[in-house]
């Protein structure tokens, strides 16, 4: 079982972080010689300081998501991850220690002015000129420390946008350390106006999504395939080329677009069953391709509708958006129907796999390989993207060099590198 104790050295982390961040924030906030450059940098500061808060949240005593009651239930998993927790933090500290030994004194001159002005003094004219001599010590000793911020390139704005942009790679990785948790113990969103600040919710959803019965309304699609390459279909479900997807003119009803097609051949159960029209049998054998469909139409229909994308972007998670299935049970086959991702021009004619990618060749002459970035960021985004996939309680079961499609942003997108996306 996880201890409190492992929780309580995650608290005392996040609140070491937290009173930093607090103060970092209120001595900025004091340099009044650049206002415009200052509230930009406030109004970053306020976001990532409310993520914090809403992660503090869940450890309240009393009424918290990880309050000492819900921790004695944790299994040693959780145990592990929040000591993952307490080590994102530490880390997060230890990155922001030169800040540290400044606002330690800082604050202690704050708070040894605030005692001095609390003292009573029986004469009133005393008292008051007491309090002026600590305000305006502290105001010199202030403006001296702030005005040496381009000497020691701690608050000037450059350097406080790296700070900032450091605070939002950790809080990505509590991100999905956190989502991995709530996989061992589901998360009801709490009602605190701080909660949206976690960025989970359209996570969230997703891990309802695993768990949800496919409608019975969820059908095969409308219309038919044009266009189609039968043979680089019929090589790529025997493996017999380096590709396992295809492009393809759909039509609608409403009209002709290009899409990306996978294949997914009846298996001889299935062809059976069909051949002998038992529907039951049929339903039984389709229900994981529908299933899948769905799963895969319904998150992308929720990012899409949070994120005004058409492609799910959440923690750089890179799967092609589903349109559903289209069913030719006569040709004992289904396709799935896949858009093309929104940085890509659809006037690809192909789509490339990853092994396509690996195997190019010109002849008897091996392509010229991607660069290391390339490579490198390849791998990073298949890595953030199998993470996302499995702590939403998704599973899947064929990740393989052909199952991950390939493209080349358009020379308008900022993603500059091959992208990856999983599919299938």
């Amino acid at each position: 079982m996880a201890s409190v104790s492992s929780a309580l050295t995650a608290i005392d982390a996040i609140e070491r972080v937290y009173r930093l961040t607090v103060l970092i924030r209120r001595i900025y906030k004091e340099a009044e010689e650049y206002p415009e450059s200052a509230k930009e940098v406030q109004e970053k500061f306020d976001h990532e300081l409310l993520f914090i808060e809403a992660f503090r949240d869940l450890f309240h005593s009393e009424t918290g998501y990880l309050s000492p009651d819900e921790l004695n239930k944790l299994p040693q998993s959780g145990h592990l991850i929040l000591l993952d927790i307490e080590n994102i933090f530490s880390r997060l500290y230890i990155e922001l220690g030169k800040y540290a030994i400044f606002v330690e004194k800082y604050d202690m001159l704050v708070s040894a002015t605030l005692k001095e002005i609390s003292t009573t003094n029986d004469d009133a004219k005393a008292d008051e000129t007491k309090k002026i001599n600590a305000l305006e010590k502290m105001r010199q000793w202030r403006g001296r420390t702030l005005g040496l911020r381009y000497e020691y390139a701690l608050f000037d704005k450059k350097a406080i946008l790296e700070l900032l942009n450091q605070y939002s790679q950790w809080n990505e990785r509590l991100r999905q350390t956190m989502a991995l948790l709530f996989m061992i113990k589901p998360y009801k969103p709490a009602s605190s106006v701080r909660t949206p600040a976690l960025g989970m919710q359209t996570f969230i959803k997703w891990q309802q999504l695993a768990s949800a019965v496919v409608p019975s309304d969820f059908i095969s699609l409308p219309g038919d395939l044009e266009d189609l390459d039968e043979d680089s279909v019929a090589a790529a479900e025997i493996g017999g080329v380096q590709k396992s997807f295809t492009v393809a003119d759909y039509n609608d009803g409403f009209g002709l677009r290009k899409v990306i097609v996978e294949c997914r051949r009846y298996s001889p159960s299935l062809v059976l069953a069909t051949e002998e029209k038992d529907e039951n049998e049929i339903k039984t054998l389709k229900e994981p391709l529908v299933s899948l469909a769905w799963l895969l139409q319904s998150a992308s229909r929720l990012d899409k509708s949070e994120n005004g994308n058409t492609a799910t972007s959440y923690n750089s998670m890179k799967v092609l958006h589903c349109e559903g299935y289209l069913d030719e049970p006569d040709e004992n086959r289904a396709f799935l129907i896949y858009q093309f991702p929104p940085a890509v021009s659809e006037s690809e004619q192909d789509v490339r796999t990853l092994h396509a990618l690996i195997n190019a060749s010109n002849g008897n002459v091996p392509s010229p390989k991607p660069s290391l970035n390339e490579r490198f960021s390849i791998a990073y985004i298949l890595v953030n993207t199998l993470l996302s996939i499995h702590a939403s309680n998704w599973l899947h079961k064929n990740i393989w060099s052909r199952s991950i499609a390939i493209f080349t942003p358009t020379q308008h997108s900022t993603q500059r590198s091959l992208v990856p996306y999983l599919a299938g």
